[in-house]
């Protein structure tokens, strides 16, 4: 009775294996975790009913039992909140659990997509690819009701891989026929195509109407559009709006098209995304006042990240770290880079020149050196006393009151001459103590002032976090974002450093910066670009430096929201970023695309120590050998420290062949492209955007492939460095002579298979010949269709090591430049080549068995420029145009050349340099006079000018008071005397009338010792070290300056051609070009010639453009114009430059380059030439530190002196007040 109200019990268990079958693929495929099962609350245990309106029970499916992987039941019956949170609460469990694969009933559906984000925001559990199937086991949802699913907005954003298994009949229909026994099946992904049926499976004979993976593959988005939250961040982020059309994304709310244009790194890993996967790119730019912002609990938030939380936006960038208090609310991609958190803040300053007569020593040494001289004035005047009051010394005259003690400790410090009385042995003992003590002294004075006077002291840097935060420097940025990695930190230094963090808006920074009292916290990209923002100028880079030790490291990476499902996608552009090594060039891209380059080489000099070598400081043991007699001497100082990509597969209508490739499924992605296409070309190009480097073709659209490849590939920044072409030919109607002889084979895919095979033999007698390429004229391979089997085994193309070019010829193009490339016309032997790339060239053809054929550039600009339309001039020109196979002579990795050529690896580094005249010494009959400037003659003339009038004054109203005879004295005389001796360091007899004047000498002999010894020092300096005239170091300095600038070719300034530096404007804007052939005949007198120099300091080309006696008045300037990385640029198509790289990389491994350039400049440079130029080098810069005496150096003196002046016209006022008093 009760299995007469089923309808029938064999069709519901055929339905439900067919529903086990098609889920246990989909699992299998997707290599699911586990599994969930969502049902209504009216299904037991183990199966679902279908109740009637009678509530009879109609059919049962068990759907708990329809996958053998690991299942996770939820109930979906929502009839209150408790139900909904219970509901949540298993979801949640379960997608922690393992779940990504989500099997839903027909009923639940809805439930579940309503609670999909609540689902997924609160586990911290996360899955690339989510699986969404939505079983329709009673077979009653409409073509309406399916579409409305599959265009839910939950599915479109969160799930496009979202399935719709639908039966074609009611299982309770009793009109159920088997000619209808089928499953249809729906999908939401592509986007494109969602209203037409994915796949059916057919019950009965378990088939598929299509042989299709169970859930497509995410290759092309069909446009959808991803929205970012971006902010202007360079060089990782970088935004500028253009007119429509001009960008490379459009505005958030616009309907203008491509009218911002997105710059950065980071941003260009996005647009390169898009175009991979046809996404339109969508930028919000409303952040750059709340910039990063921050994620709160509820799941809201601000700036760009909260964008992301709340879903505003799928996509952000903008070297966002790995934090963890993000973590919760984000997903996060592969690493994209590392980034460096340091600070910039000004560097040391020099110590004010006013402090010169104190700094030789430090002030606690002073205080020694003080204290011993007053208790050695102690100690003679108590000697003395003791003398006299024991009548020891009665018919001496030599006696020393407290007075005359101080005064005769005085003199000797200052080796002045002093009377000493050697009847006694205490007498001689003190004094040749203190004698010896005032000689360490005062050498070690003069010793002291000699190395101030010839290197600048600097006050301390603060290079490290620890000295930062013990400063009085402010720190900060515009955002709380840089501290979040370490304020959970228990490090003493970084507590303090988060306490103290002070966040400010980037003007205020910048008026911060402009006072010099802030520490800005920044970050440096991971090979050393600096993000400095808007937080400085070029002028405050001048005094601005970074620190020596980091802050910390993080990771950058991409956010996007919790449930985004292209994360898989996106993660594989940020891993080929990394494996291709594309990620050093994307950097250089953003900072010259987005940055001052002046900044940051302002910034790195200034980081570098001072020229020249650091004086000893003195310290207390130097002293102590004094105090102590030298018994121990000087104590010795003490040094210490030191990874194809994608298939183009090209056919034409699919019904001429026996075999489609349509129909061929590729475990590799696959573009098919139709060669009767009218836009061939532009899908060609597509195909290689989205990865192709191995095409496979039917024989009949193989010419149209070759005669487009170059035209296809010369208009797209991709470039693949080895390209595979494998050629059908079912019919055998193509010879390989035919075929191998095409230029386009033999220049561009030499790695080119024929596949022939006749349709029309048995099949005992069908078999696949393969044709090499490298082999063309023998048979390479056969494979034998009846038993499976090749009749090599070998591989089908050929590795690095067994490339053989069989005596072909390679073209190169190259100038005379050397030491890296050399060409000479010899009637004996032709065309005479020499150089390092040469060497590199020849090892290659050595290797790979080639034969060179040189095109030698000598006239004009030898290195020219590339045209839009692939042509031009020079051995760019030749390479760019395919007139030869590659270019020498240290071409430039410049972004100029990037789209028109392929570049290799870097060669070497090497910088572009000016030589300048060397400047001319200073006349020697000046020599005397060198020490002092003429203003600091003027004042040292005047103060012994006022000095001979005091001592005049002085001895005159003395002489007055004091005489009793009438004497004539010659007082102006006597004064003008006194003031010479004093000023020569000569001892002279003082009148012992009024201590006034023997003030006023104290203060006039310690004013001469600073003075003379200032002169010692000048003099000695003049005397080891020439003075010449400025030297033109800077670029500043240089177009200042009236020589003209000139070189052989605008290259050089390809690097620099977008700056903005008004200096480098106006040296861009007047360079000359001059030919190879007449450089040497310039006017080497009004002529700056610009190199280059190579990574072991060779000038290039040097012996080209002067000969040994103009080379005499040249020398290297000092700042370079910039560095670059010298490379060998091939044409675009050229398919050996992996082989070349491998060259390279062997080249560099070994170090044989720095033999090679050596052995160059022995074989064809005049190395005379470079020595005389590298000598004028080191002779500047050994001559190169000394520090003119200017007014600063005397101004203590000269204070010190009016100190004195007043103190001794106060004594003497007070003198004859006195005086006058008691008369």
């Amino acid at each position: 009775m009760i299995l007469s109200q089923f309808f029938n019990i064999t069709q519901i268990i055929l339905l439900e294996t067919a529903f086990k079958t098609i889920l246990d693929q989909i699992a299998h495929e997707i290599d699911s975790h586990a599994v969930c099962i969502i049902t209504n609350y009216r299904v037991d245990s183990t199966s679902i009913s279908y109740f009637g309106d009678d509530n009879s029970v109609q059919s049962s499916i068990n759907l708990l039992h329809l996958t053998d992987f690991p299942t996770f039941r939820s109930d979906c019956h929502i009839a209150n909140d408790d139900d909904k949170r219970f509901f949540i609460k298993q979801m949640q469990q379960s997608v922690t659990n393992g779940c990504a694969f989500f099997v839903v009933s027909s009923e639940c559906i809805n439930q579940f997509l309503d609670n999909f984000h609540e689902i997924h925001d609160w586990v911290e559990q996360r899955y690339e690819k989510k699986v969404l199937v939505v079983v329709d086991m009673t077979g009653i949802l409409s073509n309406e009701e399916v579409m409305k699913i599959l265009r839910h907005p939950i599915v479109i954003h969160d799930l496009p891989l979202t399935l719709v298994l639908s039966p074609s009949f009611l299982i309770f229909n009793k009109s159920y026929s088997e000619d209808v026994d089928w499953i249809d099946i729906w999908s939401a992904f592509p986007y494109a195509s969602y209203m037409n049926l994915y796949n059916r499976y057919f019950i009965s004979n378990q088939t598929y109407l299509f042989d299709k993976l169970a859930v497509p593959k995410m290759t092309v988005l069909d446009g959808m559009q991803v929205t970012g939250s971006f902010i202007h961040y360079p060089p990782y982020t970088a935004y500028y709006r253009v007119p429509p059309g001009t960008g490379n994304a459009n505005i958030f709310g616009s309907n203008e098209t491509k009218s911002v244009l997105l710059r950065g790194q980071e941003h260009t890993i996005l647009v390169e995304f898009c175009l991979k996967y046809n996404c339109t790119l969508v930028a919000r730019l409303e952040y750059d006042e709340e910039l990063w912002g921050e994620s709160f609990s509820n799941h809201t938030g601000f700036g760009i990240i909260g964008a992301l939380v709340m879903r505003d936006a799928n996509v952000s960038c903008a070297a966002l770290y790995l934090w963890d208090n993000t973590y919760e609310f984000t997903q996060y991609s592969a690493i994209i880079q590392r980034a460096t958190i340091t600070h910039v803040l000004p560097k040391p300053k020099p110590l004010p020149y006013w402090q010169t007569p104190i700094l030789p020593f430090p002030g606690y040494i002073w205080g020694y050196v003080l204290g011993a001289f007053l208790i050695g004035a102690i100690i003679l005047f108590l000697v003395n006393l003791t003398q006299a009051n024991f009548n020891i010394n009665e018919e001496n005259n030599a006696e020393y009151g407290l007075f005359d003690s101080i005064y005769a400790v005085f003199m000797m410090s200052i080796f002045q001459g002093v009377n000493i009385n050697i009847e006694f042995m205490s007498n001689i003992v003190l004094f040749t103590v203190l004698l010896i003590y005032a000689l360490v002294i005062g050498n070690l004075y003069a010793g002291g002032l000699a190395s101030v006077m010839t290197v600048t002291r600097y006050e301390e840097p603060i290079d490290s976090l620890e000295k930062l935060v013990e400063s009085n420097f402010m720190w900060g940025a515009p955002a709380w974002d840089w501290i979040f990695t370490i304020q959970q930190s228990e490090y003493p230094p970084f507590k303090k450093f988060i306490k103290n963090y002070i966040v400010k808006p980037i003007p205020d920074i910048h008026k911060l910066v402009k006072q010099q009292k802030f520490a800005v916290t920044l970050e440096t990209m991971q090979h050393g670009t600096l993000s400095y923002q808007e937080y400085m100028d070029k002028d405050d880079s001048k005094f601005l430096m970074m620190t020596k030790e980091p802050v910390y490291w993080q990771d950058s990476v991409f956010m996007t929201s919790k449930t985004w499902p292209f994360m898989e996608q996106l993660n594989r552009m940020v891993l080929m970023q990394q494996e291709s090594g594309i990620r050093y060039y994307l950097e250089q891209q953003a900072a010259v695309q987005t940055m001052d380059y002046d900044i940051q080489r302002n910034i790195e000099e200034n980081a570098k120590p001072p020229d020249g070598a650091e004086p000893v400081k003195l310290s207390i043991q130097h002293i102590l050998g004094a105090l102590f007699l030298l018994l121990f001497g000087i104590l010795n100082l003490v040094l210490t420290e030191i990874e194809p990509h994608s298939v183009c597969i090209f056919t034409n209508n699919s019904n001429k062949h026996e075999i489609s490739m349509l129909d061929m499924n590729l475990e590799i992605p696959s573009i098919v492209i139709n060669c009767e296409d009218a836009r061939f070309v532009e899908n060609f190009r597509n195909g290689i955007k989205l990865g192709c480097n191995f095409y496979l073709t039917m024989i009949d659209c193989v010419w149209m492939l070759l005669e487009n490849f170059r035209s296809v590939h010369d208009f797209i920044v991709e470039k693949y460095l080895i390209k595979y072409l494998v050629v059908l030919d079912l019919h055998k109607i193509i010879d390989t002579f035919s075929l191998f002889n095409h230029t386009t084979i033999i220049e561009d895919i030499p790695e080119t298979l024929l596949l022939s095979m006749d349709l029309e033999n048995s099949l005992q007698e069908k078999s696949i010949k393969f044709y090499y390429f490298w082999d063309s004229v023998n048979l390479f391979n056969e494979y034998f269709v009846h038993n499976q089997s090749l009749l090599f085994e070998k591989s089908f193309f050929h590795n690095y090591e067994m490339l053989n070019l069989q005596g072909r010829e390679l073209r190169v193009s190259l100038v005379v430049y050397t030491p890296f490339s050399h060409a000479k016309f010899n009637d004996e032997q032709g065309l005479d080549v020499d150089g390092t790339d040469v060497y590199l060239v020849k090892e290659f053809c050595k290797k790979h068995n080639c034969t060179i054929s040189y095109n030698f550039v000598y006239e004009g600009d030898v290195y020219g420029i590339i045209y839009d339309n692939f042509t031009g001039f020079g051995i760019f020109g030749a390479t760019g145009s395919r007139r030869t196979h590659i270019s020498i002579g240290a071409p430039y990795m410049t972004i100029f050349l990037f789209p028109y050529t392929i570049l290799s690896l870097p060669t070497q580094q090497s910088k572009i340099i000016n030589l300048v005249p060397i400047p001319r010494p200073l006349s020697y009959t000046k020599t005397p006079l060198l020490p002092f400037p003429f203003q600091i003659w003027g004042l040292v003339c005047l103060t012994y000018l006022i000095g001979i009038i005091t001592v005049f004054f002085v001895q005159k109203l003395s002489f007055s008071k004091t005489t009793q005879h009438n004497e004539t004295k010659s007082i102006i005389g006597n004064a003008i005397f006194t003031i010479i001796r004093i000023s020569v360091f000569q001892s002279m007899v003082l009148k012992k009338t009024t201590g006034i004047h023997a003030l006023i000498v104290l203060i006039l002999l310690f004013f001469s010792l600073i003075i003379g010894t200032l002169y010692d020092g000048g003099f000695a300096s003049v005397l080891t070290v020439t003075r010449f005239e400025k030297p033109i170091s800077t670029v500043a300095e240089l177009v200042e300056s009236n020589y003209q600038w000139k070189g052989i070719t605008i290259a050089y300034l390809y690097p620099i051609e977008l700056t903005q530096d008004p200096f480098l404007r106006k040296y861009i804007d007047n360079f000359i070009v001059v030919p190879l052939t007449e450089i040497k005949n310039q006017d080497h007198k009004t002529s700056i010639f610009l190199t280059e120099l190579t990574q072991n300091r060779a000038v290039c080309n040097l012996d080209n453009m002067m000969d040994h006696i103009s080379a005499q008045n040249y020398m290297v300037a000092k700042e370079e114009l910039t560095g670059q990385y010298t490379t060998v640029i091939a044409h675009k198509t050229w398919p050996f430059m992996e082989y070349m790289n491998r060259i390279i990389y062997a080249v560099t491994e070994s170090g044989i380059r720095e033999y090679w350039e050596f052995k160059v400049i022995n074989n064809v440079m005049d190395y005379s030439i470079q020595r005389i130029v590298d000598e004028n080098n080191r002779f500047m810069d050994k001559n190169n530190g000394p520090v003119p005496i200017s007014v600063d150096h005397i101004i203590g003196a000269l204070i010190a002196l009016g100190v004195g002046y007043v103190v001794s016209i106060l004594a003497f006022i007070l003198e004859i007040i006195s005086f006058y008093l008691k008369k």
